[in-house]
């Protein structure tokens, strides 16, 4: 079912630039609802979820703050928010902060690739392509489906690595 939101929000995002309360908001609710019902037991499968959806609207909320309070204007849209506030309430908190690392860091390089090719652009102005913001929505979707099918086991590893597991 995430998968399913995820892949309509990144078509959306690419051809848009809007992800639509019409997806994300019912998809936080429906999140919320599976993942207390799949849980062993509801209550902390509730607060699993709640906690998830909470984290992934602050994280980006966060940086949209900080953004605003730097440059006086809007960098962020809130339907960003809403995507990972979903992604959080499906997958929970570890799995949001999974999805937020890696969306923001696929976004991170595709910036970069743009900003190159623009500066290679032999055009007095860069084309017309170059000249639209990234789709933040569409990362954070490819990073969510990602996180559905490997996101444990890229935790798994990520602690092997690190130390943090025994």
């Amino acid at each position: 079912m995430l998968c399913f939101f995820l892949l309509g929000l990144l078509v959306t995002d690419i051809e848009t630039m809007l992800l639509p309360d019409l997806l994300t908001l019912p998809g936080i609710a429906l999140g919320i609802a599976i993942f207390t019902l799949a849980a062993y037991d509801p209550l902390p499968g509730f607060q699993m979820s709640l906690i998830g959806a909470a984290l992934g609207a602050a994280l980006p909320l966060s940086i949209a703050g900080v953004y605003y309070l730097i440059r006086r204007r809007q960098g962020l849209g809130m339907g960003d928010v809403k995507l990972l506030a979903m992604i959080g309430a499906f997958l929970g908190w570890q799995l949001v902060l999974l999805t937020f690392f890696v969306g923001t860091i696929a976004t991170a390089i595709a910036a970069l690739i743009w900003f190159v090719a623009a500066r290679r652009s032999t055009h007095t102005k860069p084309p017309k392509w170059l000249q639209h913001p990234l789709p933040y929505g569409a990362f954070l979707s490819a990073a969510g489906i990602y996180a559905v099918f490997v996101g444990d086991a890229t935790l798994r590893w990520y602690m092997r690595i690190s130390g943090l597991s025994h």
